[in-house]
């Protein structure tokens, strides 16, 4: 379970993001964060995640719980470094930096599910060689792997076809 309580984001200049917001995420719930450009959505997603990623020109307060919760994040942008990495070290490395070989099978049959055809060969490219669809897609299959009880999705269908958008939802809930 996510728990918000009392949650304020404003802005340098005292420009209220949001004022005093509660929310609570059981498991099964589903929803979206709505509205307009520049009116605080990805830092509540950020700060959901962890407060560190939050640009420090923002003034939160609040509280969370997120009680044992696994998050999985997909940012709106990737940062330069993963844009560098390797497509298998960005599937494939665990949380201590080693290659898991035997999540390959599993992460090939995600990456046929969302229609990304990577040859092997293409595996050892970094991120910035696929297309911005390709590159959701593959954030997409690694979060799935990861097996998250929560998953935060800052704007992902900002690069997708009409063909993945109109499939996500089964894709994603099978």
């Amino acid at each position: 379970m996510l728990t918000l309580k009392n949650i304020t984001i404003k802005t340098n200049k005292d420009r209220v993001l949001i004022d005093q917001m509660n929310l609570t995420v059981i498991q099964g719930d589903r929803l979206a964060i709505i509205g307009e450009e520049g009116n605080g959505k990805s830092t509540l997603c950020k700060m959901i995640v962890d407060q560190n990623f939050v640009d420090p020109s923002f003034s939160i307060s609040g509280e969370i719980k997120k009680d044992r919760i696994r998050i999985g994040y997909l940012p709106q942008q990737l940062s330069d470094i993963v844009l560098k990495t390797l497509l298998n070290d960005f599937l494939l490395k665990d949380t201590d930096g080693f290659l898991d070989y035997s999540k390959q099978a599993d992460l090939n049959l995600w990456l046929n599910r969302l229609h990304v055809n990577v040859p092997l060969d293409h595996w050892e490219e970094p991120m910035s060689q696929l297309s911005g669809g390709e590159r959701i897609k593959v954030q997409i299959v690694k979060l799935m792997s990861e097996d998250p009880d929560l998953l935060i999705l800052d704007e992902p269908t900002n690069d997708l076809d009409l063909s993945t958008l109109k499939n996500a939802r089964r894709l994603i809930i099978e």
